[in-house]
């Protein structure tokens, strides 16, 4: 049902977004252009526009008074352009008389084209909107808002110990992320070289002028001895290990690895740059060809790599589509006592179906137990390239953004580059952990998760959503703060991650009615787990609370619930808990503590009903803190009331006409059988939802080899007809050479037949 439920959110989300109900700071709104004075065709375009579900006109032009007076906050160099498809990226004479210098593509609809459009300097913006409002060819003219947020805090001076490296200067990121009051704090600036960071990458260049002193040392394996004196499985493995070759060093044979190390622990040395953990040491893992091309099985060897050698914090500056279970595995494993870092990937996309745009989640990052990182600029701005998050608090999450734009690190042979991407965003973070795990080595007291939850939750510095047009509404978490890690006191941040449902024979408060299909049916009561998510401190005394009501204060006519409360209990420091998982075969199979909940039999078929659900919880790592803290969620679940058809259907069958049956499937009346269906019948092609896990990804159709009589009046005629889902869809009913289809008084939607 997961599935079907991501589906609907996103389909909500998308439609709160074109009609304003999300509270958006800076709620911009669009129009196809037309500066034209006729006041009959602007209204009919309102109300063309309306019906189509698209806003109407530029947020300026609704409130002029607060972009003149800049109390909405955009940038002064460039612009958003919508052009038609069909104009291409060149700047017209038009475009570059009213200041634009380049078109930098942002994204393409189906048949247009968002464009950042780069000012020259001193033009007056408002000048330059109104200019290009004029162009008739230009779909549409908008500032680009920052949404009324503010980025980056305000920068501070990189401490002075650290600029004695030569390059110091250039590492812009030093000044923000609370990196210099942060660092302050520390009993140990830059940390202490009993705290590892393995970098599973491209390799790490161990002899690098910067790096050298900072390379972890295995001390159970002796040097070029051709043996493997620890017993791990790996030859010479005394400056990490080279699990391409299966033997070795981790050297680099890229340059990927040994950026990723540098913005990590490059020596202050006063050569060349700097790290901001730059004591701490760091294991060289070579998991990649030199392509930089990773497999699921080394990445997986890494990781347990990592673990088994002592390392604090893992960075993984790579990710796909796609994670086997293999690396899943090895992840949970080291969750235990790492601090997992990965980045977000450069694809541009969320990671679960937001609006038009397709997801592309990227694993490790995209994991609830790994640290996601997406980038921003020194201004707070989203990246261009980066990943971004659709929703919070599921299953599929990144969870903060770090610097990740022209980071200055090492490259091999003693060099030095100006990398972006989210690869360089992750070991910021990583880094910070290292740091913190540092000034607080009793793993007992502070443990992984602890140093989780500093870094994902304790910052209040707000990203900068990088396009409103597309992504204005999208989780949009904080930039990574490390005073705010070494300052904030942990509070408890809970929230419903996820949830299954069981219709099992025999459910407690069960009448009979129960099919155990999984699929949610008039007259059954369902039990429902909810997973509850905590991304700070442990929490107590975690109630969750579920209700039906309506906005206006209605309950659901149709819903009954027969116990509204579930305690929880203490969920702890980022960590997952839940009323109490069953597992038969390692296969969920139900809950030891659910909500209950009844549905009436005489709930209409198609039939989607909202579970609001609401989490309170105490802190349970401060006694003196007495706040309740309340997040709230919402669950959209379908029931339905039919008769679901087999697949074959080989005894004669009467079809009466006060029922709805289903056909979501290929269903065959079999030679020498006879379907008898009665006036008033409903018979329904496809599932509710393409989605769903029950519904066929095929063609539903109805093959009649024996004989079907529907037999309607032209009182009560037999309906047939697709599910609302699949409107579009064919009602498909075949006749075999030996089969009979009789129909009188049947009203066929979409009909097909052979």
């Amino acid at each position: 049902m997961m599935k079907t439920f991501q589906r609907l959110i996103a389909f909500a989300l998308t439609m709160a977004v074109l009609f304003g109900l999300m509270g958006y700071a800076a709620p911009v709104s669009y129009a196809a252009h037309d500066d034209h004075d006729h006041t009959d065709e602007t209204e009919n375009l309102s109300q063309t526009e309306e019906q189509n579900y698209d806003l109407t006109q530029p947020f300026d032009q609704s409130y002029p008074e607060l972009v003149e007076s800049e109390e909405v906050s955009y940038e002064k160099d460039n612009l958003l352009l919508k052009l038609p498809a069909e104009m291409g990226s060149a700047v017209t004479e038009a475009m570059a008389a009213a200041g634009v210098t380049e078109l930098v593509k942002l994204f393409a609809m189906e048949d247009a084209v968002w464009f950042e459009a780069q000012l020259a300097e001193d033009t007056d913006i408002h000048e330059a909107v109104a200019a290009l409002r004029a162009i008739e060819e230009i779909l549409l003219v908008d500032y680009n808002y920052y949404a009324e947020v503010t980025g980056m805090a305000d920068p501070e001076d990189i401490p002075a110990e650290l600029l004695t490296n030569p390059q110091a200067g250039q590492q812009w990121y030093l000044e923000y992320c609370g990196i210099p009051s942060g660092m302050a704090l520390l009993d140990n600036p830059g940390g202490t070289s009993d705290v590892i960071v393995a970098v599973i990458d491209t390799g790490v260049d161990i002899d690098h002028e910067d790096l050298a002193n900072n390379i972890w040392f295995n001390e159970y394996e002796i040097p070029d001895n051709g043996m493997d004196d620890d017993g791990n499985g790996y030859t010479d493995d005394y400056y990490g290990v080279n699990l391409i070759s299966g033997s070795g060093n981790g050297d680099d044979d890229h340059g990927h690895g040994t950026h990723v190390a540098g913005i990590i622990a490059a020596e202050n040395n006063d050569i060349g740059v700097v790290g901001l953990a730059y004591n701490v040491k760091i294991m060289p893992i070579k998991a990649s060809s030199a392509a930089g091309v990773f497999n699921q099985s080394d990445i997986a060897k890494a990781v347990l790599y990592a673990y088994a050698n002592g390392a604090h914090v893992i960075n993984m500056s790579f990710g796909g589509t796609a994670c086997s279970v293999a690396v899943q595995d090895a992840l949970s494993v080291a969750f235990s006592d790492c601090v997992l870092v990965a980045s977000a990937g450069n694809d541009g996309a969320p990671n679960e179906p937001w609006g038009i745009t397709k997801p592309k989640p990227n694993y490790p990052a995209a994991l609830s137990y790994v640290l996601g990182i997406m980038s921003v600029d020194r201004n707070g701005k989203e990246s261009r390239f980066t990943n971004w998050d659709g929703k919070a608090n599921n299953a599929v999450e990144y969870e903060v953004y770090a610097p990740g734009e022209s980071i200055l690190s090492t490259i091999p042979n003693d060099g030095y580059a100006s990398w972006s991407g989210t690869s360089m965003a992750a070991p910021v973070v990583a880094a910070m952990a290292a740091l913190l795990r540092s000034q607080y080595p009793d793993t007992s007291l502070y443990s992984s998760r602890y140093i989780y939850g500093q870094l994902a939750a304790a910052s209040e510095n707000a990203a900068i959503c990088l396009d409103p047009v597309t992504h204005g509404l999208h989780n949009v978490p904080p930039i990574v703060n490390f005073h705010s890690a070494m300052t904030k006191f942990p509070k408890p941040d809970v929230n419903m991650s996820d949830y299954a449902y069981f219709d099992t024979k025999g459910l407690k408060h069960d009448q009979g009615l129960n099919n155990g299909d999984g699929v949610i049916d008039a007259g059954e009561v369902i039990a429902l787990g909810l997973t509850l998510r905590n991304q700070w401190g442990q929490s107590k005394d975690t109630l969750v609370k579920i209700d039906t009501l309506s906005p206006a204060g209605i309950s659901d006519p149709y819903i009954t619930i027969l116990n509204d409360t579930v305690n929880y209990g203490s969920v702890g420091t980022y960590s997952e808990g839940d009323c109490g998982r069953i597992y038969t075969d390692e296969i969920l199979t139900g809950w030891a503590n659910p909500f209950y909940i009844r549905i009436a039999e005489d709930c209409p078929n198609d039939y989607w009903f909202n579970l609001n659900v609401t989490v309170t919880c105490g802190n349970g790592m401060e006694s003196k803190d007495t706040k309740t803290y309340t997040s709230e969620a919402s669950i959209l679940l379908l029931v339905r009331n039919g008769v679901v058809l087999p697949q074959v259907i080989d005894e004669d069958m009467v079809w009466s006409g006060d029922k709805l049956y289903i056909i979501p499937d290929s269903t065959i009346i079999e030679e020498g059988t006879t379907v008898t269906v009665e006036p008033g019948a409903q018979i329904q092609f496809w599932s509710p939802d393409p989605g769903d896990p029950y519904a066929d990804t095929k063609n539903a159709k109805l093959i009649v080899e024996g004989e079907l009589l529907v037999e309607g009046t032209a009182e009560k005629p037999v309906y047939i007809f697709p599910s609302e889902a699949m409107a579009a869809y064919p009602v498909f009913i075949s006749e075999s050479k030996y089969g009979f289809i009789s129909m009188k008084y049947a009203d066929v939607t979409n009909a097909y037949t052979s």
